[in-house]
């Protein structure tokens, strides 16, 4: 029997990526799929048969949550980091659900930043790791909310965004700059990285499998893991050979960086686990391996 699949935020970074795998899955046979979506969202450029359905988290009562996720055995929330709290809303709807089975919580990223079984005991000791503050709060509620109902959750693990890394400067790299930000040993460790693509074929390869399969489990997924030297010299290949700078982040700016929650924190957790190469990653592994130079020279293109 073909199940049915709810997909929160089909418009954003990821949701776009997608949402045209979802589509080509429903029309597979695979899944029935519902888009969920805000009052104000663009449905405009969704296919007119496809189901769709308002979820106003922000605003929503309950019974109106409730109506919008009828009949859903599965529900893929992609909403970026501001909207991660009011995905706690979604548990006691989902939990007087008839059929539902499991919810794939936004907040996709590295094991640190995952409550999951292996560190959900951790998550609520105030010695924890204090990486796991970025998106403690909004993570751990959701995981307490829906252990106390009995829905189940799916964690998706995941590498930092390739494009984030090579071209954003997230971590200080930028290939079409021909510059490189280390720490301590990263030059020999690996940094694990995932296209926009290669999350969302994942997400859409869980999504699709018998839903009782994967409730309660954690997967993860990357699609290469450079080291630095290796990131070293792809970045010297494709800048015809000039050296390439190569830029110190310090033990000062860590510590700087870990001692406030936010954006700094992160990218300085991101360094820590690179240099150290401690990664923590669980469960089954989903995705493809790609071809890093490749994907490199089309990102600087």
């Amino acid at each position: 029997m073909v199940h049915t699949v709810g997909f929160y935020g089909h418009s954003g970074r990821t949701g776009v990526v997608v949402t045209p795998r979802l589509l080509k899955a429903r029309d597979e046979g695979k899944i029935n799929l519902v888009v969920l979506h805000r009052p104000s969202s663009d449905i405009s450029k969704l296919p007119q048969d496809l189901e769709k359905r308002v979820l106003d988290l922000e605003k929503g009562s309950e019974d109106e949550i409730k109506a919008a996720v009828k009949g859903i055995n599965v529900l893929l929330s992609n909403v970026a980091y501001f909207g991660l709290a009011d995905q706690v809303k979604l548990i006691k709807p989902l939990s007087e659900t008839p059929g539902f089975v499991t919810l794939i919580p936004s907040g996709y990223g590295p094991a640190w930043a995952q409550v999951t079984p292996a560190n959900a005991k951790k998550a609520n000791e105030p010695t924890y790791d204090q990486r796991l503050d970025l998106i403690k709060t909004p993570m751990v509620a959701v995981a307490q909310a829906a252990a106390d109902a009995g829905v189940a959750v799916t964690n998706v693990e995941c590498g930092l965004l390739a494009d984030g890394f090579f071209q954003e400067e997230f971590l200080g790299t930028k290939l079409s700059k021909n510059e490189i930000t280390l720490f301590k040993d990263a030059l020999n460790k690996p940094i694990y990285l995932v296209t926009v693509e290669g999350l969302a074929d994942a997400l859409v390869d869980i999504v699709t499998r018998e839903p009782l399969t994967i409730a309660g489990k954690v997967f993860h997924t990357n699609n290469f893991a450079p080291t630095g030297a290796e990131i070293i010299a792809l970045s010297k290949e494709i800048n015809g050979k000039s050296e390439v700078k190569i830029n110190e982040f310090t033990q000062e700016e860590y510590d700087s960086m870990m001692a406030v929650p936010g954006h700094g924190m992160a990218i300085a957790s991101w360094h820590e686990s690179w240099c150290t190469d401690n990664w923590s990653w669980y469960g089954e592994r989903v995705g493809e391996v790609v071809d890093v130079e490749e994907f490199a020279k089309t990102s600087v293109q």
